[in-house]
């Protein structure tokens, strides 16, 4: 591991022990200051840490230098970078301004969270399982941030807001589209009526139609590479692990006693059967990432769905006879994607990592 690599990790710790303390002594400014923490470290990177930076870095130069031929599909993300440029004039202020929003989006959207799922696991999990790869698609994952911080709207019965955020994404990395299909199965989780799920289904279907429809042209081209970068088909055993851990909960669930479950049935994560929404939204962003093991980038759109997999996990970690089995897998799961994945297999590019000055 190189010298630097030691300088990442132990912020990133350092961030998350000023979270959990933020946290356990309800200091919102902790949670604060380690999103901060965190924006800052992807932020301030060099362009050679993550696999796609220096492209994006170059783009960014373009633009200053007044070319505005990318992200024609995709405004508001040019809208941004230009406006960062505006307040630095270099390209490395976009990849500061965009970490720091996304860190902040993601961070807000946790804490919310905290009254209902355990905070520190949220965070925790986030740090280890989601943050890394935000060095790498910075763009997407921002997108991602918008629709994590909206999925808020959902549980407090606010979809047009949700709709809203979900196009405001969309116009920043149009695979945003995809989480229309959050709205989909919140509703069919939710009403007892066929009726209504039916038309929120019918009314799914067409605005995802008329957004591929107006974004059609320059994402079709500008995405293509999603369906010819090929990947060797194999199964990962990182991914089997992670079905076998959900659908052994999902089956140990239907007889575990509904301790705790109150919580979740309030802030909307559980329907009065006692069934997660975001357990069967991270069962099919697990199943759609599958589609990964043959289409290399492709698996990147179920990133709007398994990034409910630190959800999960902080609901699985407590109030069940399990929670020690689960509390281990996890963490061993958490510790290999984020200690060996970075610093001894190269995952996410980040490693050597560096700063710009």
């Amino acid at each position: 591991m190189y010298s630097a690599d030691y300088i990442f990790f132990s912020i990133c710790v350092i961030a998350a022990l000023l979270g959990c303390y933020g946290a356990k002594t309800e200091r919102g400014i902790f949670v604060a200051g380690a999103a901060l923490l965190l924006g800052l470290l992807a932020g301030c990177r060099d362009c050679s840490v993550g696999t796609d930076s220096v492209y994006y870095y170059n783009m960014f130069d373009y633009i200053a230098q007044g070319y505005s031929g990318y992200f024609r599909s995709e405004p508001l993300f040019l809208a941004f970078a230009q406006a960062c440029l505006l307040l630095w004039g270099d390209p490395q202020s976009v990849f500061l301004g965009t970490a720091i929003v996304t860190n902040a989006l993601f961070v807000r959207r946790l804490w919310t969270m905290r009254n209902s799922l355990s905070f520190p696991w949220l965070f925790v999990m986030y740090i280890m399982l989601i943050y890394p790869q935000s060095l790498n698609v910075m763009r997407q994952w921002l997108a991602l941030a918008i629709v994590f911080f909206a999925t808020d709207f959902l549980t407090s019965h606010r979809g047009f807001r949700f709709v809203v955020m979900v196009i405001v994404a969309a116009l920043v990395h149009n695979t945003a589209i995809i989480s229309f299909s959050l709205l989909l199965i919140h509703y069919c989780c939710k009403t007892r009526s066929v009726t209504k799920a039916l038309i929120v289904c019918i009314a799914t279907a067409v605005t995802l139609v008329v957004a591929f429809v107006l974004v059609g042209k320059f994402a079709i081209s500008r995405y293509s590479y999603f369906f010819s970068s090929r990947a060797n088909a194999e199964l990962s055993y990182m991914y089997l692990v992670k079905v076998a851990l959900l659908v052994s909960y999902l089956y140990y669930a239907r007889y575990r006693p509904k301790a705790g479950s109150r919580k979740l049935l309030d802030a909307g994560y559980v329907n009065g059967g006692g069934v997660a929404y975001l357990d069967i939204v991270y069962g099919f962003g697990l199943v759609l990432a599958s589609v990964g093991m043959l289409y290399d980038q492709l698996g990147r759109i179920a990133a709007y769905l398994t990034v409910f997999e630190i959800a999960f996990i902080a609901r699985v970690v407590s109030n069940n006879s399990l929670a020690l089995f689960y509390r281990c897998s996890y963490s061993l799961i958490a510790f290999y994607n984020f200690f060996v994945g970075i610093a001894l297999q190269g995952l996410y590019g980040i490693s050597p990592y560096s700063f710009f000055f």
